[in-house]
């Protein structure tokens, strides 16, 4: 029998609500890998309860399921509470912030597969399921599925089938550094390998752990990327992807900057980074970078864009060199923008490339 008749009555329909997963996908398997689940919360009462009931109604029959409540002043402590027989951990206390809760949490957890999920966001039917029957098919570092991003109101899809992207070389997806977290499970041990998620970071703690995962690993064949759908993402005011995008990207360039200066990019590269961030903390971390790991195709496909930043910047000496660190670097540089840009930095004098430039703007602004 599945939880749904034990826990807490509520009025609400659909998933997951007086729903739950049938008990019956789990009978193939009499051992199931161990999964242990975090919710970090904190004064999100008006979420949590559909997070929570979103785990538990997985029935999955060898879960860890942790709650790390930053001592909310909402609803929050009394919905958490109401589930305590059902949950491995809760309490309800000061923290500092996500990544810390994050990390409290994990000092409980024994699992073999480990994710957290966010006290405004729900796994979707069988997403367990689909995770643990992965993992006794192929043992993997990293299962990568879908979410879908929603509307907390209308419940509109805004943004269906989120996930990792692997792209042709491991070096092109570190400098692409696209993530999605909710619907990204590791093995366990990888979390631990690392101490947990950089409590300095508090927007990319996610990505910082993907990036320094890929980059230690030197491969990406223990990812498996599944076309299950597994979670939904919640948009909404609250939520700091809602409301703080710009410090997302704060982190995240200041991880990259530290991450291609490990791999020795180009002084003008990483001073024109710098430029073009000058609101970041650019503090030193030394990373572990696997001998695999091509350093300066890793660097050029991060900084791929700069020579046309140098361009329109009228200063040629930086996008001729620009330009020869790429195309020396990889034939997959020798696109059309690069080789036109080539053609107007070597072969055309600067005085002749202004004039038309100068012109060109005049016209467009009408001038």
């Amino acid at each position: 029998m599945g939880l749904l008749k034990d826990l807490p009555v509520v009025k609400s329909l659909g998933w997951p609500w007086n729903e739950e997963t049938p008990t019956e996908l789990y009978k193939d398997h009499k051992e199931w890998p161990k999964i242990s689940i975090v919710t970090p919360s904190y004064n999100q009462g008006m979420f949590v309860e559909e997070t929570l009931r979103s785990v538990l109604l997985q029935n999955y029959p060898n879960l860890e399921y942790i709650v790390i409540d930053g001592g909310s002043l909402d609803k929050s402590k009394s919905i958490i509470q109401a589930y305590d027989p059902w949950l491995t951990h809760w309490v309800s206390e000061k923290d500092n912030g996500q990544s810390d809760a994050i990390n409290k949490g994990l000092m409980y957890c024994n699992g073999e597969i480990f994710n957290w999920i966010n006290s405004d966001d729900l796994y979707t039917p069988g997403a367990l399921y689909q995770v643990g029957k992965a993992y006794l098919e192929n043992e993997f570092d990293v299962y990568a599925a879908y979410s879908h991003h929603f509307k907390w109101v209308s419940r509109k899809i805004t943004f269906p089938n989120d996930r990792i992207p692997i792209l042709k070389t491991l070096e092109k997806t570190i400098a692409y550094h696209y993530y999605s977290q909710v619907g990204t499970f590791y093995k366990k041990s990888i979390f631990t390998d690392f101490g947990g998620v950089n409590e300095e970071k508090r927007y990319v703690m996610d990505v910082d752990l993907w990036l320094k995962y890929l980059l230690r690993k030197g491969t990406l064949k223990d990812v498996v990327l599944s076309e299950e759908l597994v979670a939904l993402f919640r948009i909404h005011d609250l939520s700091k992807t809602g409301s703080g995008l710009e410090k997302f990207e704060k982190e995240a360039a200041r991880m990259m900057y530290n991450i291609t200066r490990q791999c020795k990019a180009p002084y003008y590269l990483l001073e024109e980074h710098i430029n073009r961030h000058q609101r970041c903390n650019y503090s030193e971390e030394e990373l572990e970078i696997d001998p695999n790991v091509n350093k300066r195709a890793l660097s050029a496909n991060y900084y791929r864009r700069y020579p046309e930043y140098f361009y329109e910047k009228k200063d040629y000496h930086l996008l001729r060199l620009s330009l020869l660190y790429l195309l020396g670097t990889s034939f997959s540089f020798w696109t059309k923008i690069n080789l036109t840009l080539f053609v107007k930095s070597f072969f055309i004098p600067h005085g002749v490339l202004n004039y038309f430039r100068n012109k060109k703007n005049k016209l467009s602004t009408g001038a």
